[in-house]
């Protein structure tokens, strides 16, 4: 029923369900009229009835109930007003409205159509504290129970305009169906501070007493002791006064407002003597005919009212019930205690998966290696590592199967091709060259054999690089691949020199991968230092470091590593072939930073000695200059400007965001731990006060 009625607070109690019923039998009754006096079409009779049940609504609102609850008249309307903001203000709804709680009595008394009590049994009435939220019950106890509940409201007094708040809104407000009991005043009193409403410092002097100082008044709590017998003082007043006359001035649907055509001279006048006496006698069973005409105010000199009004004390109504709690536990034992072991599960499962998972991969993975091996022993067939002729179509002398040792914890199945040429190409299982090394400027190859049980290990060093180390399937391999080594060495009167050690001791000594970029790393961090710092000179860092780090050399394959492009681009060939000026093949670290040292000196606009590099390099040269002068405005610098301004003003706006996010994520933290027992420990009002003073300074 709250969808069809358009509220989901009209279930509150049965008084305001029974308001919201009468007006939807109004638009019935409003329904009826229309297709009584003219044929329309549906969506017109429905549409023409919806505005005059607005329209009634409006004019019951504020030409009969503002009146006597203020004491005076709103002005006349006198058209609608677009620089009027018919906004509700937050004065108004969590302060001045609140006062009309003091008028709201414990109970509802319900009549019949002769003005007779329907409730039986020691009590008078239905007790409000009783009945939230399930007021469609109460009403359909019986089939009249909303008329009756109607005439008790209209002949029903209400409490006295004094600071007195009924049981049923303090300290049992939502009764026992809600999670726990409230108190309207204090909920209201906390929602004019959530509001951030101004102080009330025009108080008697009797509060200062009370609270220390009228700066710490709050609105509601001084509007309220502002209450006199004949209606809400001076601040309320003014303030319920301008909230109406802004909605009805700044309302261009307002049913009294000519412009927008809404309803016609004639419409208006019939709106205007409609009054809820009316309403009520037109949309329920019983006549209010031997009602007094003003439904909202008792005469005691009306002789006509058959049924004279009476007041409803806390006394003759039952009592609210206790306080109630409820065992979410009780019945739920089993399902609670699967539900947290299977929360307790959910780790050791998804670790469970996760070794599963990684099983699954070593399996496939080993599986792909297998079937890798086998293609490749298929394809190479059982003459590897002979030195056959099996091999000339890849130009090789020979080609030999083992696993290369890369550390303690690192190794990788590889084929290795010794070509005529004095250099060795290491390949992995899908054929892609994984690794090449040059022997052509090494007039002795040094290498070291294992001599253990297997002896099948093979050392060889690479200067300038990082060791070769490979085990083969047997000692027979190994033999094989080192008289291949020797062939191809020999062929240029080179030596081959090979020592036994032990097993462990080649891992020892092995200049490993890893060892090596430890030292590439070093390298490139002493070069760049010395480029950025021009008070460190190299002599002070040659005395600082260690000797291998200035001996040290790049290849053209870890040039092109560190500038993450490949060995084989045009880029990294002409770069390494304009810092590699002794032509050996590598770079040393002077190479390096001298050319490091020039480009910053190009890049800072300082003067460069280019006669060398225009002469060997032409193309490197013409790219560059391209680059840097004749297309600057285009190029990366000018492009990173933009967009490193882009993306830190992103960056700050989403810094801007996030802090207002947790800003209101406090706020709401607050508010909900002031309402739980908590708040008797801790003083979360002095909290919400602190947060904003930091919510103002932060913004």
């Amino acid at each position: 029923m709250a969808d069809e009625l358009g509220d989901k607070h009209v279930q509150e109690n049965p008084g305001i369900l029974s308001l919201a019923v009468l007006f939807f039998r109004w638009h019935n009754a409003i329904v009826d009229e229309l297709d009584s006096r003219a044929h329309h079409g549906f969506d017109e009779t429905f549409d023409k009835a919806r505005q005059m049940v607005i329209a009634s609504l409006q004019n019951v609102i504020v030409y009969e109930w503002v009146p006597l609850l203020l004491g005076e008249s709103l002005p006349p309307y006198t058209g609608y007003k677009s620089d009027i903001y018919p906004d509700v203000t937050a004065l108004f709804d969590a302060a001045a409205i609140r006062y009309i709680m003091t008028l709201l009595p414990a109970g509802i008394n319900q009549r019949d159509s002769k003005c007779a009590s329907t409730v039986s049994g020691k009590y008078k009435g239905v007790r409000m504290c009783n009945t939230y939220w399930r007021s469609q019950d109460v009403l359909m106890e019986r089939e009249d129970e909303l008329e009756e509940t109607l005439i008790g409201l209209v002949s029903q007094l209400a409490d006295a305009e004094d600071l007195a708040v009924v049981e049923d809104l303090q300290s049992k407000y939502f009764g026992p169906l809600h999670f726990s009991r409230h108190d309207l005043v204090s909920l209201t009193i906390m929602r004019g501070r959530d509001y951030g409403l101004p102080d009330y410092n025009t108080v008697i002097a009797r509060l200062e007493e009370l609270y220390g100082s009228v700066d710490d008044i709050d609105v509601f709590v001084g509007g309220m002791f502002e209450t006199t017998p004949e209606g809400p003082g001076e601040l309320f007043k003014t303030v319920i006064r301008d909230q109406f006359i802004r909605i009805r001035d700044g309302d261009r649907f307002w049913f009294e407002n000519k412009d927008n055509g809404q309803f016609s001279d004639e419409e208006i006048e019939r709106i205007k003597a409609i009054r809820l006496y009316d309403i009520l006698n037109n949309s329920t069973r019983y006549h209010f005919m031997d009602v007094r005409p003003n439904v909202f105010q008792y005469s005691e000199t009306n002789e006509t009212d058959s049924c004279p009004p009476i007041y409803m004390h806390e006394s003759q109504l039952e009592p609210c019930s206790p306080h109630k709690g409820y065992d979410y536990f009780a019945g739920s034992e089993a399902s609670y205690i699967i539900v947290w072991v299977s929360f307790g599960l959910i780790p050791l499962v998804c670790l469970l998966f996760v070794w599963v998972l990684s099983k699954c991969k070593t399996y496939r993975y080993m599986r792909n290696v297998q079937v890798l091996a086998k293609n490749l022993k298929d394809n190479i067939g059982d003459q590897l590592g002979d030195g056959s002729s099996a091999f000339d179509q890849t130009g090789a002398l020979s080609q030999h199967r083992g696993t290369e040792w890369q550390g303690p914890e690192e190794s990788r199945l590889v084929i290795v091709r010794v070509r005529p040429e004095r250099k060795l190409e290491v390949i992995n299982l899908k054929g892609k060259l994984i690794r090449s090394i040059n022997l052509d400027h090494l007039k002795h190859v040094h290498c070291l054999l294992s001599d253990n049980k297997k002896r099948n290990v093979v050392m060889i060093r690479i200067p300038k690089e990082y060791d070769f180390v490979i085990q083969m399937t047997n000692e027979s391999q190994r033999r094989e691949f080192i008289q291949s080594l020797k062939q191809a060495v020999t062929e240029h009167e080179d030596v081959v020199d090979c020592h036994e050690t032990k097993e462990k001791h080649i891992y020892m000594q092995a200049f490993t991968q890893k060892k090596r970029n430890q030292l590439l790393e070093r390298f490139f961090k002493i070069a760049f230092q010395m480029d950025y710092d021009p008070t460190l000179d190299q002599e002070e860092v040659e005395t600082r470091q260690t000797r291998d780090i200035l001996e040290i050399e790049l290849t053209r394959e870890e040039f092109a590593t560190a500038l993450a492009m490949k060995s084989n681009s045009e880029f990294v060939e002409n770069m390494f072939s304009l810092m590699d000026s002794d032509h050996n093949g590598y770079i040393s670290f002077r190479e390096f930073l001298n050319a490091v040292v020039m480009l910053s000196k190009a890049y800072l606009g300082g003067s460069v000695d280019m006669v060398e590099v225009k002469t060997r390099h032409p193309k490197t040269l013409n790219v560059a200059t391209d680059y840097t002068v004749e297309r600057e405005h285009s190029g990366l610098r000018a492009l990173m400007s933009y967009g490193i301004s882009t993306t830190r003003g992103a960056a700050a706006v989403m810094s801007f965001c996030f802090s207002l996010l947790l800003l209101t994520m406090l706020r709401n933290t607050i508010t909900f731990l002031r309402e739980t027992f908590l708040n008797l420990y801790a003083p979360f009002d002095s909290i919400v006060s602190f947060h904003k003073s930091g919510h103002t300074t932060n913004i």
